[in-house]
């Protein structure tokens, strides 16, 4: 772990007691690592799971690689391969035995923001709506990260995505906050900004500590400051996007 750089979302936490801890994000930039190992049972967010066996499990789960978000539960949470994809992380007090519950999620933009829209707010209100109802008032944060900031390149002018990979992670935090902020009168930080080139990032969540852990393996590792997820506009206005070709965009990892 003394890789890992700390950092904490720069944001009033108005929204939680003063003896309440927020997440604390510790971050690493890394061409090829894992996540610290932690103590405990840690609970598999996987994108790729076979959704009934998921759902069997308590899970939401849509499609093949739509979405997935996790129960909410004691449990510490580990889940890879988020390139464009996005996650969120929620933690609160439990009402009846007081200690750390929470729930992770790993969203594909290329379905939440579409096709899967409706049923992926209507899923993700669910796990916000039961954390509320679970947890202690003034005990819930919750923080939002991944994806990527990139821009078209020699993609013919009417190609479907040709415009869409720097607007497709503005969207995004942008639909994340809005859900979250119907629940809990709250924008949540955005803990690092997107990706500007090709990688992913590895998260592994401590839930009795509330500590995040990132990697991001990336040919141009970077991380921005934390922000306020309402504020993604402003926050990017000098962001330079990395450019992805076509041909790369169609021999990319499907992942």
């Amino acid at each position: 772990m003394e890789n890992f750089k700390s950092q904490e979302a720069e944001r009033l936490d108005k929204h939680l007691n003063p003896d309440v801890k927020p997440i604390m994000a510790c971050l690493d930039t890394v061409v090829q690592s894992k996540p610290p190992q932690l103590s405990g049972e840690i609970e598999q967010i996987d994108l790729y799971a076979n959704p009934e066996k998921a759902r069997e499990k308590g899970f939401i789960k849509e499609g093949e690689r739509a979405y997935v978000i996790s129960p909410i539960d004691n449990k510490n949470k580990f889940s890879e391969d988020y390139r464009d994809c996005t996650g969120i992380v929620a933690v609160g007090n439990d009402l009846i035995t007081k200690e750390n519950i929470s729930f992770l999620s790993h969203q594909n933009p290329s379905y939440f923001l579409f096709a899967q829209k409706e049923k992926f707010i209507r899923d993700l209100n669910q796990r916000l709506a039961e954390i509320k109802g679970r947890c202690e008032p003034g005990t819930v944060d919750i923080v939002v990260f991944g994806g990527q900031y990139l821009k078209a390149q020699n993609f013919p002018d009417d190609h479907k995505v040709q415009k869409f990979f720097k607007e497709q992670y503005t969207l995004s935090i942008k639909l994340l906050s809005e859900q979250i902020e119907q629940q809990f009168d709250f924008s949540p930080a955005v803990i690092t900004g997107p990706k500007f080139g090709k990688g992913q990032d590895v998260v592994a969540f401590d839930n009795l500590n509330r500590r995040l852990y990132l990697l991001r393996t990336s040919e141009q590792p970077l991380f921005t400051n934390s922000f306020d997820a309402k504020e993604v506009e402003s926050s990017s206005v000098n962001w330079k996007p990395g450019e992805i070709s076509l041909g790369e965009y169609l021999g990319k990892d499907k992942k």
